[in-house]
């Protein structure tokens, strides 16, 4: 069932430039457009995710990289606050 799911599943790429080179290099759709968007990917999720009452918690899973940035900024963190 996993398996199937996986396969059934889109996936799209969300990193995008925002400054490149210390240049802007992103600009925001029209505000009609995002509304469309959100909408349209608000319908790509379960019931329960969306219910207004105990909804579910959406899992979400961070890649190697992005943990361990997290981990690091946590304890650089932790490392100032001792320091005070």
């Amino acid at each position: 069932m996993f398996r199937d799911l996986l396969q059934t599943s889109k996936q799209k790429n969300l990193h995008q430039h925002v400054i490149k080179n210390g240049a802007i290099h992103y600009q925001n759709p029209a505000l009609e457009e995002m509304r469309d968007y959100a909408a349209n990917n608000l319908e790509l999720l379960w019931d329960e995710y969306k219910r207004a009452m105990n909804p579910e918690e959406y899992p979400v899973d961070l890649s190697q990289k992005c943990w361990d940035n997290k981990m690091r900024n946590i304890e650089e963190v932790r490392e100032m606050v001792n320091r005070l």
